[in-house]
């Protein structure tokens, strides 16, 4: 990270005010996780942008004398999963981490450590990439990419603060018809039909959209209809996280997705999914799935 789109005040005792705040709110975040960085000998770094606001996520650099000891102690952690290169999504997930990342579990807002011997970082994303059950999630990565991803891939260019939780941000992304398709396919286990080439191009959006309150994004995208001419489409996306469960919904011109997870108990999740395309003689693709684990979520 370390690329703010947030400008801090000029005046140099607002600004630290403002840092502080950015400071105790991810350390209050982490203890409530039960991880203290005073264990760990830790110091905030001296550069410019070592504390900052990337989209609607807050972190920070660090050095850390003890950083190996506090690699142990997310190893440990229940709460948390290495990142795993084993699979496609946590290849992805690593190529964008400095050292070795650790991702909080759950699509909520995130904590995400990225450690090595020179400089660690500490961050709250606001959409999380791994699930509740410690797998990468597909849907989780592509809200991930607007809202976390994005602002620090772009180094600020583009964004424009309109109020404090309001934020006009270019905007990467897919129909929900692509991405439905996608998530069956990595969802099976690489099996099933894949969209073609000719339907990704297609699907494929770019654009402008307000983002409101880490939840809520609305705009317009550049997409291809059936006779491959370029038009502005509006789009809406809304993803909303409690406590107790998760929804989110994608609709553009053309289609519709959209997804619960509603956790019944400790132990038990239920998850549906429902998609659609317009003017299309198929039918809408209903998914729904019950899970139970011993531990709690």
């Amino acid at each position: 990270m370390g690329s703010p789109v947030v400008e801090f005040s000029k005046d140099e005792d607002e600004k630290k005010k403002q840092k502080n705040a950015i400071v105790d709110k991810v350390l209050a975040r982490l203890a409530e996780l039960h991880i203290h960085l005073d264990l760990y000998d830790y110091g905030l770094k001296a550069t410019q942008n070592s504390i900052y606001q990337v989209g609607m996520g807050i972190g920070f650099e660090f050095n850390c004398v003890g950083w190996e000891a506090l690699k142990q102690r997310l190893e440990r952690h229940e709460k948390f999963i290495r990142d795993d290169e084993s699979t496609l999504l946590g290849c992805f997930m690593a190529a964008k981490t400095k050292g070795t990342g650790y991702r909080q579990k759950g699509p909520a807002e995130s904590v995400h450590f990225q450690i090595n011997r020179n400089s660690c970082d500490v961050h709250i994303d606001s959409h999380g990439v791994v699930d509740d059950m410690g797998q990468y999630s597909l849907v989780g990565m592509m809200a991930h990419l607007p809202w976390d991803l994005l602002p620090f891939l772009t180094k600020n260019h583009g964004y424009r603060w309109l109020a404090p939780n309001v934020l006009l941000a270019p905007t990467l992304g897919f129909s929900p018809s692509v991405l439905t398709r996608v998530q069956r396919f990595y969802e099976g286990g690489f099996k099933g039909g894949l969209p073609s080439m000719a339907e990704v191009a297609k699907g494929f959006q770019v654009g402008y959209d307000v983002q409101i309150m880490g939840h809520t994004r609305v705009g317009g995208v550049i997409s291809y209809d059936d006779s491959y001419l370029t038009k502005i489409k509006p789009s809406l996306a809304f993803d909303t996280i409690g406590k107790y469960g998760r929804l989110s919904t994608q609709l553009s011109m053309d289609d519709v997705s959209a997804g619960a997870t509603l956790n019944l108990s400790e132990h038990l999740k239920l998850e549906s999914a429902f998609s659609k395309t317009f003017d299309s003689a198929e039918k809408a693709d209903v998914k729904m799935k019950i899970y139970y684990q011993v531990s709690d979520w």
